[in-house]
């Protein structure tokens, strides 16, 4: 899945990019943000076929001097819903890239078909709040863990998010979805 937005270019993860991921997250930010890859073999990882509806897409800001990693984001799998995942290199941060990541990643979620999208963010977490928010998600209540144990561990409180995909009704009406 390939996605072009105003500044960024959202690409599939590929088995090469893995060492200039790990290089501008650092490894402890890796593990973290791509538990849903091996950090052990994250070439592996990378070099699988991934599901059409499920994309993990690597986030860059092309210019005139080559490709810049933003950071990776990808749609995932997960018992109560399919969630977006984003990580985005502090150097980036506070430039508005984490909301465009958002928005292009729930048009992308809408076009591959899902009918809701969910994200999990640390509470403490201001501007990732702000971007879920500016691209349409809520609030709901929390119903259970949604990620590794391992993961858990480190975040300490955590709020959900939801946006639904599809308009329900014949028009006009706001987008529901079921917490």
């Amino acid at each position: 899945m390939f996605f072009r937005s105003r500044n960024l270019f959202l690409r599939p993860l590929w088995p090469e990019d893995t060492d200039g991921l790990k290089a501008a997250m650092g490894a402890e930010n890796f593990e973290r943000a791509c538990s849903w890859m091996n950090a052990s073999d994250a070439q592996v990882a990378a070099a699988q076929i991934q599901h059409p509806r499920l994309p993990r897409c690597l986030v860059t800001r092309p210019d005139r001097k080559g490709e810049h990693i933003v950071g990776v984001c990808a749609l995932l799998a997960r018992p109560d819903g399919v969630y977006l995942e984003i990580w985005i290199s502090p150097r980036f941060r506070q430039k508005g890239f984490g909301r465009e990541v958002t928005r292009a990643m729930v048009e992308i979620a809408r076009a591959v078909g899902h009918r809701d999208l969910r994200a999990s963010v640390a509470a403490d977490c201001i501007a990732a709040t702000r971007a879920l928010l500016a691209s349409g998600f809520k609030a709901i209540p929390d119903r259970g863990p949604t990620r590794s144990a391992r993961l858990r561990s480190a975040i300490a409180a955590e709020q959900k998010y939801a946006v639904a995909l599809v308009c329900h009704g014949d028009g006009g009406d706001q987008p529901s979805f079921a917490a």
